[in-house]
Formats: structure tokens, sequence, C-alpha cells
């Protein structure tokens, strides 16, 4: 029993792992840093427990084929099980991290069980040091010929390079499949009043009635991933149309305001109706931005 519980410390070392590369994934919204984790959770730690549970002897696979199906199950499977949950619940990437973390912790405690009824469990790590051996270390007298082994200095180093282009590759689509990701924005519109039962009027141009504009709203949305400070500029302009084009005669402002809006909030304020030009303009600005994030027009 005690040779079963000191051959399986690999096995503790994989659930440990995939636990704190969940806690990484889920503790922030992105980072380079994050490279690290999602490579191992996505690339390795799921197939290394499901192989040692499949196959807990040491005779039932040779070393170096259980670091390859480690690595061929775990980048087929974590795929596989966002496609499947996509039909159901969407492409949630939180959730598909917490699948994988939880298959593997209870594929390693599967694969301890196993063990520990074994007169001959494979030795942790056993496939890496015989990987070292044949790919990683220079070897003028390998006994048999295998595809990519180090005769020398230079093939070392390019399995090495192999090695690292496909942890990259496999890492950098992890972080953005795996790690969510948010595309902030901000959302401005015109309503004809303020309160659940306002209707937009616009979110770019058209035509509104004296009626609407006196009770006209301007709502800015913060749909970023931090607090915004808004500005709000209104005016109302005379344009006239020549040639084709629009021409704006003059322009008086009305009204500034600024508002600071935190992440997921809204800022409804009301918009004064002026009189003395045929088109209205809401400027909106974000942060000190010196060009406007959203205008929006109403003639009149």
């Amino acid at each position: 029993m005690r040779t079963a519980v000191s051959y399986s410390l690999d096995l503790l070392a994989v659930a440990l792992a995939a636990l704190g590369a969940f806690a990484a994934v889920t503790a922030t919204s992105g980072g380079p840093w994050l490279l690290a984790p999602v490579a191992v959770l996505l690339t390795f730690l799921p197939g290394y427990a499901l192989v040692a549970a499949l196959w807990p002897r040491a005779s039932d696979l040779r070393p170096a084929l259980r670091g390859a199906l480690a690595l061929v199950l775990s980048v087929g499977l974590v795929p596989l099980v966002a496609f499947a949950l996509d039909p159901f619940v969407g492409f949630r990437p939180v959730l598909v991290a917490a699948i994988a973390t939880g298959g593997t912790v209870v594929a390693c405690v599967v694969a301890v069980v196993r063990r520990a009824g074994v007169d001959d469990p494979p030795r942790p790590l056993g496939w890496l040091a015989v990987s070292a051996g044949r790919y990683f270390r220079r070897s003028s007298d390998l006994r048999r010929p295998v595809p990519l082994g180090a005769r020398s200095g230079k093939d070392v180093a390019m399995n090495v390079l192999i090695v690292a282009s496909v942890l990259v590759l496999a890492a950098t689509v992890g972080v953005a499949a795996v790690v969510p990701q948010t595309h902030g924005y901000t959302e401005a519109y015109l309503t004809d009043g303020a309160g659940a039962n306002a209707s937009v009027v616009s979110n770019g141009g058209g035509d509104v009635s004296a009626a609407t504009l006196d009770s006209l709203h301007a709502v800015v949305e913060n749909h970023e991933d931090h607090a915004a400070t808004y500005r709000t500029v209104v005016a109302e302009q005379r344009v006239t149309r020549r040639n084709g084009a629009t021409h704006v005669e003059s322009e008086r402002v009305l009204d500034r305001a600024t508002q600071r809006v935190a992440a997921g909030e809204s800022w409804t304020q009301s918009v004064p109706s002026g009189g003395g030009g045929n088109r209205l303009v809401v400027r909106v600005y974000r942060d000190d931005a010196q060009q406007p994030t959203a205008t929006l027009t109403l003639r009149r």
C-alpha cells in the first residue's frame, strides 16, 4: 500500500495543479500571465489523469506513449466539452474550465484507487524521463530509430522549439476559449421619457414631433468592464440642404453634463428642446476622449 501511495504523488500534484489553474482562470478577466495555467489545463492535466485512470499498470503502456496520450486526450476532450455544452447553455468558458478541472480531479481519485490494487504502478512522470532521453538529450546511439529522435544538438534544439511552439499555440487558444473575454462598449440612445415605459426614439438620426421633443431623454449605458465618466453636450443646429449635402449654418449649445457611471449601469438625463434650430444633436464623450463616442441627431 505504501508503494501505491508513493507512486500516486504525481496524481496529487495533477489534481492540485488543476484546482490552481481553475482558480487562476476565474480570478481575473485575462492577462498574459494566464498562458501557463491555461496551457496545462488545456493540453495536459485532464489527459494525464484520464490515462492514469484507464491504464493503472506500468506494463499497460510505454512511458512515452503515456505522455503522448495525455497531450492528445487533453487537447481533444476540452474543446469537445465546449462544443457539447454549446447547444444547451451556450459557450460558457468558466463552465468548460470547471468541468475540465472537476473531471481531472475525479480521474485522479479513480487512478489512485486503481493503482492501489496493482503490483506494478507506473513510475511518476516516467514518460518524461524517457522522452528527455530520446528527444531532449543528444544521443548518437539510440537503440531504435524514433521519429524526431535527438542525435545531435541541432535535433535537441529543434524538438524544444516544436514543443514550445505547440504549448504557446495551445495556451493562446486556451486563453481565448477558456478565459472570459470582455468586449466593452458604450450604448447611447434617445427615448420619449424616463422609466420602464419609455420607448426608443432614435439611436442615430430621424424625425421627431414637437410633443416627443418636450419629453426627450438621453440614455447612456456603460457596457464596459469598469466604471467610466461620460460627458454629454446637447446642441441645436440650423442646417440646410444644398447640392445633395447637409450644411450646418449655426449651432448653439443648450446643455452640458458629466456623470460617473459604474460598469453595467446607465445614466438618464432630460434633453432641453431649445427652439431656434431645426436639428437637435446630442454628443456623448467617454472619459477624456476628444471625439464623441456617440452622436445622436433628430430633425424637427
